[in-house]
Parts: structure tokens; sequence; C-alpha cells
């Protein structure tokens, strides 16, 4: 009886490291890199215009941010029905500088304006943007995913403009950050399959909707380098933003595991709070910053590999 009792356990013993083989089998772990290059949406807002005429001498059409580099990083488990995954977008910094030569009496648009004699000016404006998200997954079908869970946004502005003339150089600083975080939902679609027509092709297309609840603070210092400012001005705010992505790939196999891809990708946020649309709302004497808002948004092309293990 105890050699039957020994070959029950152990006949146990491998069906349930069968079982547990077979449940582990199911699931799968994919992983994507692309490298996304984003050409962020034009800034507006006048910044300086001469005293006298009114003509405008900076304003934030003047900047051209261009395209720049990032990364949408993913990591997912799933098996025919159910998954979770994690998302990082971001790493995208965009930056220009332009000259500012005032060849007369100038003000900056803030409450009161602020005067400037003639002088040499240069004016940079920076632009972050970064993304974390988690995700549950549900996949109705071998064609489509949908997507439920929390996103993260960081959002970065700022404006500096330097006017330098023969006895000092004084800075006129404007920074806003944006930090949020709220639900998502999203779908993925199939549209062209490899296993279909022979060719190692495929095609996705994708899209997300969220509300995402945004902390902005704001700050405006006018000053010398290295010395205790002249103004001072801060504010702060919190609203929630409508957040829109879409994205399309187009992409071949690799051998059995791998697969490069094509794409293109598009971002939206309303409600976001940018460096070249707060002149009007500091007020230098009171040193409060009260914030304006507009849309934010960018969109790219992007090229990567993804892995299936």
């Amino acid at each position: 009886m105890r050699h039957f009792g020994i070959v029950g356990l152990f006949a146990l013993g491998v069906t349930f490291i069968e079982a547990t083989g077979a449940l582990a089998q199911e699931w799968t772990f994919n992983s994507s890199l692309d490298f996304v290059y984003l050409n962020r949406g034009d800034v507006e807002g006048g910044l300086i215009e001469y005293t006298a005429t009114g003509e405008p001498v900076l304003s934030g059409s003047d900047f051209d941010l261009g395209w720049v580099p990032g990364v949408d990083a993913q990591a997912r488990v799933h098996n025919d029905r159910w998954g979770a995954g994690v998302r990082y977008l971001g790493g995208f910094n965009w930056d220009d500088r332009v000259a500012v030569p005032i060849t007369d009496f100038a003000i900056f648009l803030t409450e009161p304006a602020l005067s400037v004699i003639p002088a040499d000016f240069s004016a940079s404006y920076g632009s972050r943007l970064d993304s974390f998200e988690f995700n549950g997954m549900w996949m109705p079908s071998s064609r489509v995913t949908v997507l439920g869970g929390l996103r993260w946004v960081g959002i970065d502005d700022s404006l500096l403009v330097r006017g330098t003339s023969s006895v000092a150089v004084l800075d006129f600083n404007l920074s806003l950050e944006s930090r949020g975080l709220g639900p998502q939902i999203g779908a993925e679609f199939r549209v062209i399959d490899p296993s279909e027509g022979g060719l190692p092709i495929f095609l996705d297309v994708d899209a997300r909707i969220g509300a995402v609840y945004l902390s902005h603070d704001g700050a405006f210092i006018v000053g010398q380098p290295s010395l205790a400012p002249i103004f001072d001005s801060a504010g702060g705010a919190s609203d929630w933003s409508f957040l829109g992505e879409v994205g399309a790939k187009i992409g071949a196999k690799v051998g059995e595991r791998g697969s490069v891809t094509l794409g293109y990708r598009g971002v939206y946020l309303n409600r976001v709070p940018q460096a070249a649309g707060q002149y009007p709302g500091v007020d230098v004497l009171a040193g409060t910053m009260e914030l304006s808002y507009d849309s934010f948004w960018s969109h790219g092309v992007t090229v990567g590999f993804e892995m299936n293990f």
C-alpha cells in the first residue's frame, strides 16, 4: 500500500508540473522600443513690443521648436484574454534660440509693463514632455486589445530673455511645470495580420483618451545672473486636462520572435499653460502670476523593433 501511495503522489506531482507548465506556456512577454521624432505645435503669445508704435519685437511664433527625438518603450505580459503592461513615452526636449536686437525703447507685456532700453537681447524657449502609464488589457479577439489604466504626464516650459548692455546683463526668466495623473482607456487593432496573405507584414493602429488632473506651478524672475532677483512672481493652478493619442505602425517579421516597425504618433492635451502666453498674467509688483491655458500637441514618426518571448 505504501508503494501505491508513493506512486500516487509521484503521479500527482507529475500532473501538477505538467499543468503548471501548460499554464506558463499560455503567457507571452512582449517588449518594444520605438525611437520617436516629434514636432511640437506652435507656441503663441505676445512678449515684447516697442513703446511708441506697439510693433511686436518678440512673440511666441518667433520660435521654431522643430523635431526632437524621444523614446516609446513598452513591456507587457498576457495570455489569450488578459494581460498587463507598462509604458514610457518621453525624453522629448524641444528648444530654440533667437536674437532680439531692440533698437528703441520697448516693454515686456507684463502688469505693469517692464520698460527696457535699446540693447542686444536673446531669447531661448525650452519644452519637455514625459509620460508613464500602466494598463490592464483585455483581448476579446486576436485582433483587438482593449486598454484601461492610469497615466502620469509631465510637461515643462521655459522662456529666458536675456538683455546684454555695456553695463549689465539682465535676465527675464519664466518657467512652468505641469504634473498630473489620471485614468485613460484605449484600444489597439491589428488591421493586417502576417498569417494572412503569406507575407510577413502587419499593420497596427491604436488610440487612447484620458483625463489627467494637472497641477501647474509658474514663476517669473527678473534679475542679474547669480544675484538676488529684482522681481519675483509666482503662481499656480490645478485643473483637468483631456488627453488624446493616436498611432499607427507597419511592421515586418524578422525571424520567429522579432519585428521591425515604421509608424506615426500624435499626442494632444488641452488646458496646458505655455510659457509664451503668460506675460499678461504676471503682476511684478504684487509678485503674483495668473496662469492662462492653451493646447499642447505634437506629432511625428517612429522607427523601432519588437520582441516576443
